[in-house]
């Protein structure tokens, strides 16, 4: 059984990467943000969760595969989430046991 589970660790989300690199990206220019890096990870699970996931084995296979209006419109599409995750979670409404100290100021 542990043989065939071992052929399944190259299967991976291709967005993924493709929304860390975004936070990060656009995480950098926010105040916010960089005053609270463990949101970080709350901006990226938000962005995937909106996103349809897009599971590949072969990222160079996939690469070949794409034209580069859709490339273009992923990378779009994965701007679009994070600029949203951002958002969400620096205007939520901001509890008292959540132990996090978000300012407004986006």
């Amino acid at each position: 059984m542990t043989k065939i589970l071992s052929l399944f660790d190259s299967v991976k989300n291709h967005r993924e990467s493709m929304v860390f690199e975004m936070v990060e990206y656009l995480a950098a220019s926010t105040a916010a943000v960089q005053a609270n890096p463990e949101l970080l990870a709350d901006i990226a699970c938000i962005a995937l969760n909106s996103l349809k996931p897009r599971y590949i084995c072969r990222p160079k296979t996939l690469s070949k595969h794409m034209t580069d209006e859709e490339r273009e419109a992923n990378r779009m599409e994965v701007q679009s989430a994070v600029q949203s995750a951002i958002e969400f979670v620096l205007l939520r409404p901001v509890t008292e046991d959540s132990g996090m100290h978000i300012t407004r100021d986006l």
